[in-house]
């Protein structure tokens, strides 16, 4: 058996922090209105949706709700999940790529306060460089 490890590094934020402040009504009302002819279980997130439905992980779900299509995700190969903006080399950079880490902090809240219930000052405190590793 042989182990797999990828890097994990951008700036961003551990989902699992953020679980307690999930909307879990705005995660439905958002799902239906995305995939208006998809059925869906009373609750989007107790049926196949994430992992394997029509997303595959709840991070992914968040890159679609980001208008500036910048952010992308990661996970560990176990349960934790990272939202976060990558590094990118300076030829491959987009127009509307943050410039500084403070507006890369109201993109990321931007994004995150349309299904997490918690204040911007907190949600921020959560936000930081990620440089860890995954394996599977």
């Amino acid at each position: 058996m042989s182990m797999s490890y990828w890097p994990i590094v951008g700036y961003g934020v551990n989902l699992d922090e953020l679980y307690e402040y999930l909307n879990k009504d705005k995660v439905n009302a958002l799902i239906r209105d995305m995939i208006p002819n998809e059925e869906f279980e009373e609750d989007v997130l107790e049926d196949d949706t994430f992992y394997g439905g029509v997303y595959t992980s709840f991070a992914e779900f968040l890159c679609e709700l980001d208008d500036s299509k910048v952010f992308s995700y990661e996970n560990d190969g176990a349960t934790t999940e990272y939202f976060l903006y990558q590094p990118r080399y300076w030829w491959k950079k987009k127009s509307n790529d943050p410039k500084t880490a403070a507006e890369c902090d109201d993109m990321i809240a931007g994004v995150l306060k349309k299904v997490y219930d918690i204040s911007d000052e907190e949600l921020k405190t959560h936000i930081d460089y990620i440089d860890t590793v995954g394996m599977g």
